[in-house]
């Protein structure tokens, strides 16, 4: 009878302390959040957090956790607590000096910059010059690939699908040279991010990257950028880098749930410019370029450039980039990939209200918003889709699935429940040993689909920066 009476005793203080383990949970966790509350988010300032893992004025010890190391070795991922609050929020005890309050907002500053040379009353742009034979000659001369009045058109506009009556037209000299805005959702691209910021720096003003506690797929994920810029990695980068900390995930895109996982990648995109653009990059105008892209495409720095420096062309914009797989030492089945992904800060504004996913389909996205569009139209601007580079000529380059072994397998593992088949439901595919085959052997991860050798000596054989360090980016430029 003793017993019994202790067994319930121990049952009724266990469901206790259950139910109180529960309230807990409840009243500080929140680990997603309905459409609703999504798009009161963005209308007004973000909403804050305080998770249970995560209290105000907690201390946590930082620097003794390799979370890069614990996360694509463990298959658990319930062992890792992850920020889930606001960045400014934290408190670490470490030596790592915290972000720098410069990567937390920024403003835009006019480009001062010399890019032409006046030559008998024409401008004439120096990197496309030949400065020997302009001189002599009293005209602009262009060197190969420049094209142009003031030979200042690359070949991947020239050649682009824009009728000659618009080139003639764009030739036109801005007086004040646009700021470009590239912005990109990051995952873990650490391998790709110094040769896509190196490569375009010069011409880019600002740099907007979103990292967020959450993959495409819905699981906790570590900061990984958020490291490497507290330990001082990009310094040299700062003064154009915009830091985005996005702290929450929709429940209707999880994959564990059979969400759609294009409303992640909405939400990651929107949030860029919804809170990004508007709250944490300050002083753009509305002729500013705004480049809405991933990590693993890379436009030409000569395509930016020229965006940059040249007015009346319209908008918004495509480009066609040279599709590799793995490496640049594999092209895809198709020679191009072509994404929409440019607009004037205008267009986002008062055409997409800073909805920066639908910059990808702006055909669509100018139908659905079809009474903005004719009131931005009375502004005068030169509204018509057009597209950048050519299967000869393309824009710049996407790598995709381009990595180690073991970053393809946590792009597998990380991706959006969406694009089906989605490869990485499969375990077998995320096997390191099939990883490495495919990569060896140029095949698709159906296994059947085969990709072509691409030429090392093509001129768009892979981008300048990657070229010029071979050995550290050796394995993205040779099959070893």
């Amino acid at each position: 009878m003793k017993f019994k009476n202790l067994l319930g005793i121990a049952i009724f203080f266990t469901v206790c302390l259950l139910f109180l383990q529960f309230l807990r949970l409840k009243s500080h966790t929140k680990l997603y959040l309905s459409s609703g509350e999504i798009n009161e988010l963005v209308k007004d300032e973000p909403i804050r957090f305080t998770p249970y893992n995560v209290r105000r004025n907690r201390v946590i010890n930082y620097t003794k956790i390799d979370i890069k190391t614990k996360y694509l070795e463990s298959k658990n991922l319930k062992e890792f607590k992850p920020f889930e609050t606001n960045v400014d929020e934290i408190h670490f005890k470490s030596k790592l000096p915290p972000i720098p309050d410069g990567l937390k907002t920024s403003m835009l500053k006019e480009d001062d910059t010399i890019y032409f040379r006046n030559i008998n009353n024409t401008d004439c742009y120096l990197r496309g010059l030949n400065l020997e034979e302009s001189l002599k000659l009293q005209t602009c001369v262009c060197i190969d690939n420049y094209y142009g009045k003031h030979c200042s058109i690359p070949e991947a506009i020239w050649f682009s699908d824009l009728p000659k009556k618009y080139i003639s037209k764009i030739t036109t000299r801005k007086s004040k040279p646009r700021r470009i805005i590239v912005a990109f959702p990051f995952n873990m691209e650490l391998e790709l991010l110094n040769a896509r910021i190196s490569l375009t720096y010069d011409f880019v003003d600002a740099f907007v990257i979103l990292e967020s506690n959450y993959t495409g797929f819905g699981d906790r994920k570590p900061l990984f950028l958020y490291d490497a810029l507290r330990q001082g990695y990009y310094q040299e980068f700062e003064k154009k880098l915009v830091y985005v900390h996005l702290n929450f995930y929709p429940k209707e895109a999880s994959g564990k749930a059979g969400g759609d996982g294009w409303i992640a990648d909405a939400l990651f995109r929107n949030y860029m410019g919804q809170h990004g653009m508007t709250k944490q990059l300050k002083g753009y105008r509305h002729d500013d370029i705004l480049l809405m892209h991933d990590a693993d495409e890379l436009i030409m720095p000569e395509v930016t450039q020229f965006l940059k420096l040249h007015d009346n062309y319209p908008e918004p914009f495509g480009v066609n980039l040279k599709w590799n797989i793995y490496g640049f030492f594999w092209q895809g089945n198709k020679p191009i990939w072509h994404i929409m992904c440019g607009c004037t800060m205008g267009f986002l504004a008062h055409v997409l209200n800073y909805k920066a996913y639908e910059v990808r389909t702006a055909d669509r996205a100018m139908v659905r918003h079809s009474s903005k569009l004719n009131s931005y139209l009375k502004t005068g601007v030169n509204i018509r889709t057009w597209d950048i580079g050519s299967e000869q000529y393309p824009a710049g380059w996407h790598c995709s699935w381009c990595g180690s072994p073991e970053t393809v397998r946590h792009k597998l593992e990380s991706a959006i429940n969406a694009d089906f088949p989605r490869w990485g439901n499969y375990p077998e595919k995320r096997k390191l040993p099939f990883i490495k085959s495919l990569i060896n052997n140029g095949i698709w991860f159906d296994e059947q689909s085969r990709f072509t050798k691409c030429n090392n000596n093509s001129k768009f054989y892979a981008p300048p920066y990657l070229l010029r360090y071979r050995e550290t980016y050796k394995y993205l430029l040779e099959n070893v």
